[in-house]
């Protein structure tokens, strides 16, 4: 992983199409310190489309952290 990479900032995605961009996406999904707030303002705003790949890279992180299991006295 490179320090360019280290930010994960939306600008930075690799286009379609281009060989690059799987690997990314995975290293992006893999991310601990990811600020999805970024990602979901440049989609928003329209300077990044919400292609399939990048949503199923960060849609464990869309829907939140999974529930923990019930307590039950």
């Amino acid at each position: 992983m490179t320090a360019a990479r280290a930010s994960w900032e939306p600008r930075a995605l690799p286009a379609g199409g281009r060989p690059e961009r799987w690997p990314w996406l995975q290293g992006l999904r893999r991310a601990r310190d990811l600020d999805l707030e970024p990602w979901l303002q440049a989609v928003e705003a329209g300077s990044l489309r919400p292609a399939p790949d990048l949503l199923a890279a960060l849609a464990e992180r869309l829907d939140g952290p999974p529930p923990t299991p019930p307590c039950w006295p």
